[in-house]
């Protein structure tokens, strides 16, 4: 959680260079297992600067919305690819 506080502070670095640097790092840790479980917790920590816990908050909103968006996109794919394995087949 030490690393995503740290990345999160840096996103917020008026100095360009350093936030392009942080939004690398947040986007490795999102591949991480336990990513969405992690920001969740560091938003909701008490002991947290509180610039950090609205980072944090933000981070986990657009990480469940992005998300989400991907899932509908594959499972309208899928449905697509479904239909047509059925025209084929009556056809």
């Amino acid at each position: 959680m030490d690393s995503l506080a740290s990345s999160l502070q840096q996103s917020l670095s008026p100095d360009p260079a350093t936030r392009r640097s942080a939004e690398r790092q947040l986007d490795a840790l999102k591949a991480q297992p336990g990513f969405s479980q992690v920001v969740l917790q560091l938003a909701q920590a008490n002991d947290a600067n509180a610039a950090i816990r609205q980072a944090a908050a933000l981070l986990f909103k657009n990480f469940i919305r992005n998300g989400w968006e991907r899932v509908l996109y594959l499972a309208i794919l899928i449905l697509r690819e479904k239909e047509r394995i059925e025209v084929e087949a009556d056809g």
